[in-house]
């Protein structure tokens, strides 16, 4: 869940520039409007940027033969979301691990888990306000300590339900798993299940805490200390105005959009994001280069693909 809300809230703003401005193509636009739920999955998933270019290679010079095909757009929509999920990783990551390097006392990992507090009440106003998604939904119960104000808490115990919830996943996650099929030797699938299963690393418990109940000294290091996110900032104005359906400030996007040191660092992954959706769509409209886009993406050497 590593700075889940953040990724996909990136991608969202994102989104919105690209479907409310003359800025992109037509195909951008209409692979994130019709498969936004591509983005979204591939905005939160890790280490598949690398694939992103290769899927825009594939497509572009026989766009109007696969334009119809929902696998290309769905692609292509999976593209834009790795994409953005790059451009937030390079514009936090650096920040997470010099603060860390500084003080150890301060690690990485709890920053990201601060930085999606905010992230949650800034761009979803605390789970009033959902994702652009109906199959990722947010609510006031989201960062909630056991559904405290969800009406059905007081007629079911949360905690058992959590657990019994937890079994049935595994139960599924378990029953996905090919090999038991061939393995007849029931100790040697045990070993494997053990051997290729996911260690889960986050603990929503965190968040939650964050959330409600943010350290005063951990608020100054992670977020504030940083300048992590500031709704003064003209880009977040102009997407937070969107997102609410209210016409856009009087800002010149242009110049929201142009790199400036003074702004937070969400309003520079949107920055960037905008940079690399740039390249990304030039170089399907053939308008620069493969070398050129891997360039502008950051992308460099054997990752090119």
């Amino acid at each position: 869940m590593s700075e889940h809300l953040t990724h996909i809230a990136v991608y969202e703003d994102c989104a919105r520039i690209i479907l409310n401005t003359d800025k992109f193509s037509q195909t951008f636009k209409i692979c994130v409007r019709d498969h936004y739920d591509s983005g979204l999955f591939t905005s939160g998933s890790r280490g598949n940027h690398l694939f992103a270019v290769p899927i825009l290679e594939k497509f572009k010079d026989r766009w109007e033969q696969v334009s119809t095909d929902p696998e290309a757009c769905q692609q292509i929509a999976g593209s834009i979301g790795w994409i953005t999920h790059r451009a937030a990783d390079l514009q936090m990551k650096p920040t997470w691990r010099a603060k860390t390097a500084e003080d150890p006392d301060f690690p990485d990992t709890e920053m990201q888990v601060y930085h999606d507090s905010v992230t949650f009440r800034e761009v979803y106003s605390g789970g009033s306000i959902s994702t652009g998604s109906t199959l990722e939904q947010l609510n006031p119960h989201t960062l909630e300590k056991r559904l405290g104000t969800q009406p059905a808490a007081g007629e079911l115990d949360p905690q058992k339900l959590e657990e019994l919830i937890t079994i049935l996943y595994q139960k599924q996650f378990v029953e996905l798993h090919t090999f038991h099929k061939t393995q007849a030797d029931i100790n040697q699938w045990v070993e494997d299940f053990i051997e290729y299963h996911q260690e889960f690393t986050e603990d929503l418990r965190l968040y939650i805490e964050a959330f409600q109940n943010p350290d005063p000294v951990k608020m100054e290091t992670y977020v504030n200390g940083i300048h992590f996110y500031d709704p003064d900032d003209p880009i977040i104005q102009w997407v937070r105005r969107v997102q609410h359906h209210q016409d856009p400030p009087h800002i010149n996007l242009d110049e929201a959009l142009v790199a400036d040191e003074s702004i937070s660092h969400y309003a520079k992954a949107l920055q960037r994001g905008f940079r690399y959706l740039s390249a990304a769509d030039g170089y399907f409209q053939n308008r620069i280069s493969k070398e050129e886009c891997y360039d502008v993406l950051e992308i460099k050497g054997d990752n090119r693909l």
